[in-house]
């Protein structure tokens, strides 16, 4: 039986005969598929300092840009969301360019991206979402990211899985 601590969130094993589950463990690093890391990365072979070559510290992926699949800049990044309770990532919150004032953001989602580290650079996946008519706040005035009509229209708009599914 497992008990819920509503007001924590976590949950409690009450059964005295419950195994323990098996430890995870990495695999060595010869069993990893190799991915080449970014250029400048704090992964790169060299050093052997960092997270790894699959994984990136935010702080490196601050620094990326918004294009299209042509390779036209749409935004800068300027923050992650994670969903904290599934531990996925959810959104890429950009600045626009081109917006009225800096202080102009909007949320990308995760699975509406591709990643290009070569080129420090996140590509948006379609050619029928404009960013510049995505639901937009301001940066001062942030969205509830958590409500589920903001979050599903906002994958609607990008044609966009949904992270929690």
């Amino acid at each position: 039986m497992s008990t819920w601590n509503l007001s924590s969130g976590i949950v409690y094993d009450t059964d005295e005969h419950v195994e323990a589950p098996p430890a995870r463990t990495i695999p060595p690093a010869d069993k990893l598929a190799a991915v080449e890391s970014s250029p400048g990365s704090p992964a790169t072979p060299e050093g052997h300092s960092g997270p790894g070559a699959c994984l990136a510290a935010m702080d490196e992926l601050q620094v990326y840009t918004l294009t299209d699949t042509d390779s036209q800049v749409l935004g800068e990044v300027r923050s992650f969301i994670v969903d904290l309770h599934q531990g996925r990532l959810a959104y890429v919150v950009v600045a626009l360019s081109g917006a009225k004032g800096a202080a102009q953001l909007t949320a990308v989602p995760w699975h509406a991206l591709a990643h290009a580290p070569h080129e420090r650079r996140f590509v948006l996946n379609t050619t029928q979402a404009d960013p510049a008519k995505a639901p937009a706040f301001d940066a001062a005035a942030w969205p509830d990211m958590s409500n589920c009509d903001w979050a599903q229209s906002l994958h609607d708009f990008y044609q966009a899985r949904p992270y929690w599914l």
